[in-house]
């Protein structure tokens, strides 16, 4: 399960209309164990558009993501 942060839906909807390949890179992935939490780094490069041109992209691409437990005891990814 997933709970976007605010925008970020439509960054997700907007990458998927705009890119046809899109590498996901997952890194220093960290336990949080006094928080019940963990933190990990998202890269996203080998971007291709819909034009077949490879993009490289900017600052946008890289952001931390946390994932905790919600009140229903699930886990949730928070980005």
């Amino acid at each position: 399960m997933s709970k976007y942060v605010s925008g970020r839906e439509k960054f997700v909807e907007e990458l998927f209309s705009k890119y046809k390949n899109i590498n996901v890179n997952i890194s220093d992935f960290r336990v949080i164990a006094s928080k019940n939490k963990a933190q990990l780094n998202v890269v996203l490069d080998n971007l291709v558009d819909i034009n077949d041109r490879k993009i490289i992209p900017g600052g946008w691409s890289r952001f931390q993501t946390t994932i905790a437990y919600n009140d229903k005891n699930q886990l949730k990814v928070i980005w």
